[in-house]
């Protein structure tokens, strides 16, 4: 006999809004950090909000503030430095476009050129090696042979 109850299935912490918005969780934290930016409560240049106080404050998982800074990151609203922090990003130095295929190209073919090179030089490199081998056999052999007298 199965028990039935009034409960909603049984879901992820994001993927729940009890609040009848129709966003997630993390898309709500995120939203409220948008705001705070878009007030100037939070500038340009300035640390992001901890997790800890971000979990505090949204009653949310860590798992759910990652997902909220990962999304602004993507959107261009925040940057991470690796070992300073996340920051709120300065308008118009955020994102680096993604160059097109088309301007992309160039370097691609610049790449594959130095990576033939880099095969060129390390085959010379190696045929050093063995002509030096080879003139230190030759010297080898030239001291063992006595001198001949005119």
């Amino acid at each position: 006999m199965a028990i039935h109850t009034s409960e909603a299935p049984q879901g992820s912490a994001d993927s729940t809004c009890d609040d009848g918005c129709g966003l997630r969780k993390f898309e709500r934290v995120a939203e409220d950090l948008r705001r705070q930016i878009a007030d100037g409560t939070l500038k340009p240049g300035c640390f992001l909000p901890s997790h800890a106080e971000l979990m505090k404050v949204h009653q949310a998982s860590s798992l759910t503030v990652q997902k909220a800074i990962r999304l602004l990151k993507n959107e261009g609203h925040v940057v991470a430095r690796q070992g300073r922090g996340t920051f709120v990003a300065h308008p118009g130095l955020a994102r680096t476009p993604r160059p097109s295929d088309e301007q992309a190209k160039p370097l691609t073919e610049f790449a594959d050129v130095v990576r033939e090179l880099h095969g060129v030089l390390f085959g010379m490199a190696q045929l050093l090696k063995e002509l030096n081998r080879g003139v230190s056999a030759l010297e080898g052999i030239a001291g063992r042979v006595p001198e001949q007298r005119r």
